[in-house]
């Protein structure tokens, strides 16, 4: 479908930046309108409506600052830019992985070789770039080397893996568009959703240096330069990833080779307070009333930037983080699609909810 005329199919509404985060500040108007329309009080509410998420959110803190007077010390804030694993529930997101990127360059030559001339003779770029890699991650098994990515995993986060995992089952694993015989990382489905929020992952996202394979000729190339993608869990400053990764990458580089690892990106994760008794009460009631279900906990494995930022602005803010996404909703992806009945659920019990904590 076209990536940027809205299509509307039953119960998906297609368009890219329909879900990521298109619907959110129209479904947060319509939450308050459907309360004056009923003549029930509510709150002084702000809307905050970015549109640099993707790139960082760098613009975000400024305006901040900016709006202090303003904004005051807001008691809630809620964020729609989530999702679970199902469209029936309402999903309260309590954790989210942050993230450190940078591109990582390996030189060897000045120009390109004859491969029968210097394959084995000059150390491969590629070869190297392993090597790198290696200092960081466990290419056997996945497991980031690096102690200060990892956090303690506390009881609480074990046991809630293992009751949703137990609600998800082999689901978790198949929706995902992996070949057919794929195994993934680790078995079961807790120890997925471990993988998938709490623990850190390296993805190599990018490259340079290497021609196509239609048309790369036996030629021992110059360099091979990669751009990596860690994922950290909620705890682990992502700033201080930086400065490690750069050492751990450019001390002594094997045979001698030029080594330059250039940090693009850092955003630290996110782990929400516990909701008070009123908040809690309140979405409980609403989540039962419209959907007939009781909101449920995740985490997140990707990263919303400014929620880190936020909680360190308002540190005595409650947090509500949810949203519409779910299965199948391709985000950032070809055929970006919002799902239109969960989307009518979640603005009624926001708007329910907002209505019962202004009592």
């Amino acid at each position: 479908l076209h990536p940027l005329k809205a299509v509307r199919r039953d119960p998906w509404l297609f368009g890219r930046g329909a879900l990521d985060d298109g619907y959110g500040g129209y479904l947060c108007v319509t939450a308050l309108k459907m309360l004056q329309e009923q003549g029930v009080p509510y709150p002084r509410s702000h809307f905050l409506i970015e549109t640099c998420e993707e790139s960082g959110s760098y613009d975000l803190p400024p305006y901040l600052d900016a709006l202090t007077d303003e904004l005051g010390d807001p008691n809630l804030i809620v964020v729609l830019d989530s999702g679970g694993p199902d469209y029936e529930h309402i999903w309260v997101t309590e954790a989210l992985r942050g993230l450190v990127a940078g591109n990582l360059s390996v030189q060897v030559s000045n120009e390109g070789v004859h491969s029968g001339m210097s394959g084995g003779v000059i150390p491969s770029s590629f070869r190297i770039q392993r090597l790198l890699l290696d200092r960081v991650e466990d290419s056997h098994t996945g497991k980031i080397l690096i102690p200060e990515m990892h956090v303690e995993i506390s009881s609480k986060v074990r046991k809630e893996a293992e009751q949703l995992g137990n609600l998800l089952g082999d689901e978790l694993w198949s929706q995902l568009p992996v070949v057919d015989g794929l195994r993934p990382q680790n078995e079961g489905a807790a120890e997925i959703l471990l993988d998938m929020n709490w623990r850190p992952a390296m993805s190599v996202i990018g490259a340079d240096g290497m021609p196509p394979t239609q048309t790369a000729g036996n030629v021992l190339r110059t360099n091979t330069d990669l751009k990596l993608s860690f994922r950290i869990p909620p705890g682990v400053n992502a700033e201080e990833i930086d400065v490690i990764l750069k050492e751990k990458f450019e001390q002594s580089p094997p045979y001698g080779a030029k080594v330059e690892y250039m940090p693009d990106a850092a955003a630290d994760g996110f782990h929400a307070p516990a909701m008070d008794g009123k908040l809690a009460d309140a979405l409980l009631e609403a989540s039962n009333h419209v959907t007939g279900l009781p909101p449920m906990a995740t985490w997140v494995g990707g990263t919303i930037p400014f929620m880190a930022m936020m909680q360190e602005k308002y540190p005595t803010a409650q947090f509500l983080c949810t949203g519409t996404g779910g299965p199948g909703n391709n985000a950032h992806g070809p055929d970006e699609k919002l799902h239109i009945p969960s989307s009518k659920r979640l603005t009624a019990v926001l708007s329910a909810t907002i209505a019962a904590v202004s009592k």
